[in-house]
């Protein structure tokens, strides 16, 4: 009896031990768990592991549009986000970029003996959410345990991953506001590709991005910039669009507190998006108003009254200000900018600003410019006067400049006791052609902007017909000075159009 009491107890010992051994290698595993294989994806609501209707049931999203299938290293994932070409398209449930197409969690089933999963994608009608090709990242967990999957996803139908790569551009650059960058180069190229396509953005480095007309080379040059932005370059072929790294074009700025901001006490920091740099405060001729600390941005308050906050950065040397009022030991500025926002409708620009606030303010004047130099009034809107909750504002610009020429937009806001401040600048490019002959700004003192359509020579008249000048210029924007021509009416004029240019 003894010796299978000690057989069994020993039987016991090597069982759990054995139990222990497969929980840590289960553990292991677990812990291993790698990104899926890609097989292939299928556009449609045929076939796959996934519903008729969105899993989740959020809401709208209640079709089958299609899914990709993976295999290999299936497990149950939870979608995070989705981001393609670079650009985040979903985070969680929530699309982030106008996307039709909602994305359910990847599941596992079983295809004859091998274990698969499929993400399954969902729109508002079977047809109407294809989801886009190109350079996806899924970042997707299973309980703490986080992946980023990359696959270059192909357009085409039943198609697996595609032969296309963006390659990559460079390099990350800081310049000062109005100046402009270096060309972006192509460090590496792409490949099994039909033609290039750059694209930017002035939100953010995951969402907002435009298409640059006519900026299909391997390179690009930027014009001058005035706000922080952010370049990528797209690698076309017939299996979609494919995106290269990020370019970040740092324009120095003030970011905190907001134009607008108040706040109460004696002290509030002010931050620059680009560090190295120092403060200084003119309060003159409120001298004693406020000191800040040169290293930390720092405002201490000692009085009312009004200043201006200057930030000099250190490479490149640029110099930033930031205008405030103080009443008693707290500040204020009158107006806080929410969002400011330009989109192109049946020819016309339309222009949309929200506050968050307003302190005393008259009016909203939208300005327009060419070149965000010389700038000209469109309208002025009267604005709430005094509000703590979100008020929405809307103008639309009938005639904006076409052809291949930027309109930069910004609205001034003005006090009831006349301070201001002004919102960031966003700009619209119309794609279709426009006038043969434009020319800012007119009347001119020093210098004329002259745009034109297409490469043509072009002549300037006096007023009783004499040439002047004639001189052959490339299409888009070219400046002529105007130091050697005298004061009075001249003839600018083309093969097509002629207009009247005052020379003051």
């Amino acid at each position: 009896m003894g010796n299978n009491s000690s057989i069994k107890n020993l039987d016991m010992f090597l069982i759990k031990k054995l139990f222990v051994c497969l929980l840590i290698i289960s553990v292991h595993v677990a812990n291993s768990q790698t990104c899926p294989t890609y097989q292939k994806r299928n556009n449609g609501n045929g076939g796959g592991n996934c519903s008729s209707t969105d899993p989740s049931n959020y809401g709208i999203y209640n079709q089958k549009t299609g899914h990709f299938t993976f295999s290999s290293g299936a497990w149950n994932f939870t979608i995070d986000k989705v981001y393609n070409n670079s650009v985040l398209i979903q985070n969680g449930t929530t699309l982030t970029n106008g996307n039709a197409v909602f994305f359910g969690n990847i599941n596992i089933y079983t295809q004859g003996s091998t274990a698969q999963s499929d993400l399954c994608f969902y729109a508002t009608s079977a047809s109407g959410g294809v989801a886009p090709a190109g350079n996806f990242l899924f970042v997707i967990k299973n309980g703490s345990t986080t992946l980023n999957c990359t696959y270059a996803i192909s357009s085409q139908n039943n198609g697996g991953l595609s032969t296309t790569t963006a390659g990559s551009i460079g390099t990350n650059q800081t310049i000062c506001s109005g100046a402009t960058p270096s060309t972006l180069t192509s460090v590496t190229d792409a490949t099994n590709f039909t033609s290039y396509k750059w694209q930017r953005s002035t939100t953010s480095s995951t969402s907002g991005f435009t298409d640059i007309s006519g900026a299909t080379s391997s390179t690009y040059s930027p014009g001058a910039l005035t706000q922080t932005t952010y370049y990528q370059r797209l690698a076309v072929s017939a299996d979609g669009e494919f995106a290269s790294n990020i370019v970040t074009i740092t324009v120095p700025a003030i970011t905190s507190p907001t134009v607008g901001q108040t706040w109460s006490g004696s002290t509030i920091t002010f931050q620059s998006n680009v560090g190295g740099g120092s403060w200084t405060i003119s309060t003159t001729p409120n001298t004693g108003v406020a000191t800040i600390d040169g290293s930390t941005g720092v405002l201490t308050a000692s009085g009312a009254g009004s200043g201006t906050v200057t930030y000099t950065t250190s490479s490149p040397t640029c110099t930033i200000t930031r205008n405030f009022t103080i009443s008693g030991t707290s500040g204020s500025l009158p107006v806080t900018w929410e969002t400011v926002s330009a989109e192109k409708q049946n020819g016309q620009s339309i222009l949309r600003w929200s506050t968050a606030s307003e302190q005393n303010t008259k009016d909203f004047v939208v300005q327009h410019s060419l070149n965000t130099t010389d700038w000209s009034a469109l309208s002025t809107i009267p604005a709430a006067g005094n509000s703590t909750t979100t008020r929405n504002y809307s103008y639309v610009h009938q005639n904006p400049l076409k052809g291949i020429n930027y309109n930069y937009y910004r609205i001034l806001q003005r006090d009831l006791d006349d301070k201001f401040s002004y919102s960031k600048i966003v700009s619209i490019v119309f794609n279709e052609p426009g006038a043969d002959l434009q020319v800012y700004p007119n009347p001119a003192e020093d210098v004329v902007t002259v745009f034109i359509s297409e490469e043509q020579e072009v002549s300037l008249l006096n007023a009783a017909g004499a040439l002047v000048w004639k001189s052959k210029l490339p299409a888009g924007r070219t400046q002529l000075p105007l130091v050697k021509f005298s004061s009075g009416l001249y003839f600018l004029k083309t093969k097509t159009q002629t207009i009247k240019l005052l020379i003051k």
